[in-house]
């Protein structure tokens, strides 16, 4: 489950099911409409339910399984729930909390459903919101630990970073093993000055080797504001990445390889579909490292330019916010 998502790093998607990734690759080129409709009808409905790994199949199939009429009450509201997730999944968080209200309509104490609507919020950049769903989810259900990952995660996005690691070390007395969970945890405590307590987590999630491409960059951060020299540890991550290939020119950075103009000229290179999301981490890495150095000025010239980039729903604009919010201080 990693962190990588659609153009930056972004929440970990809801599990999903393996029945309708089986047939995936058969169903993914019927035609849309009611001839689609008439093909798929009778599995459409177990295909909802279960899941798949092509979201914008999942509300093709959730949407026919709806229209069916075949389920009513809390089982077409878990319909809804499922199309909602999926709407999530491909960037339409509109879509997505109109379906999470629909289930809620048919089935109000679904803590699911109260998740569910929280992730859309919180897909829309409405934190609060988010966190009065979530709310809502843990009191109907007390022990949704996926609520409570997404409540601690919705508190770092918006800044309140004690209540985050809060909901982070309870989740975590939960799921001691939820790597996703401790890398969040450690950037909290990054953003919040704890440095030795987030250079702990960060290299817990490294040894496990997280697939989450900026956390060899976290953790030397985390290790030199904890004077302890993480240069070894840095220069091997980047040495495992393609040269000249974004984020390498980051790590070179990092590593006295390339200065700070180098790293943003190597944006050029990038297609332009992901430049500005690259220039939101470029200036988020180079200002962080300028922060580091004492450089108060440029650190908040590229934390500022950062935030103008980044992509509200990635963890790298989340971490851009507090780092700048300390410097205004």
């Amino acid at each position: 489950m990693p962190l990588s998502g659609r153009g930056g790093t972004t929440l970990p998607p809801p599990a999903r099911g393996v029945l309708a990734a089986l047939v995936a690759s058969l169903a993914i080129a019927l035609p849309a409409g009611p001839l689609a409709a008439q093909m798929v009808a009778p599995d459409a409905v177990g295909l909802c339910f279960e899941g798949s790994a092509n979201p914008e199949l999942d509300v093709q199939y959730c949407g026919i399984a709806i229209e069916s009429g075949e389920l009513s009450g809390r089982s077409l509201a878990t319909l809804y729930a499922q199309r909602g997730r999926a709407y999530i999944e491909i960037a339409r968080a509109d879509q997505a909390k109109l379906d999470f209200e629909r289930a809620l309509a048919l089935n109000p104490l679904s803590a699911d459903a109260y998740h569910g609507r929280g992730l859309a919020h919180h897909a829309a950049g409405d934190f609060a919101a988010a966190i009065r769903d979530f709310d809502v989810a843990l009191e109907l259900s007390p022990s949704f630990v996926e609520a409570l990952r997404s409540r601690a995660t919705a508190r770092l996005y918006q800044g309140d970073l004690a209540a985050a690691i809060r909901d982070f070390d309870a989740e975590l007395r939960r799921v001691p093993l939820d790597d996703v969970g401790r890398i969040l945890r450690g950037l909290a405590y990054y953003a919040s000055g704890q440095h030795v307590q987030a250079v702990e987590d960060l290299a817990a999630a490294t040894a496990e080797g997280y697939p989450y491409r900026f956390l060899p960059l976290w953790l030397f951060l985390a290790q030199a504001r904890s004077g302890i020299d993480g240069g070894a540890g840095l220069a091997a991550a980047r040495n495992e990445l393609e040269p000249r290939k974004w984020p390498a020119p980051l790590f070179d950075h990092y590593l006295g390889d390339a200065d700070a103009a180098s790293v943003i000229a190597a944006l050029a290179a990038l297609p332009p579909s992901v430049q500005q999301t690259r220039r939101g981490e470029a200036h988020l890495f180079i200002g962080e490292s300028a922060r580091l150095a004492g450089d108060a000025t440029a650190a908040r010239q590229h934390l500022t330019a950062a935030m103008a980039a980044a992509d509200r729903r990635s963890v790298e604009w989340a971490m851009t916010k507090a780092l700048l919010a300390q410097i205004e201080r």
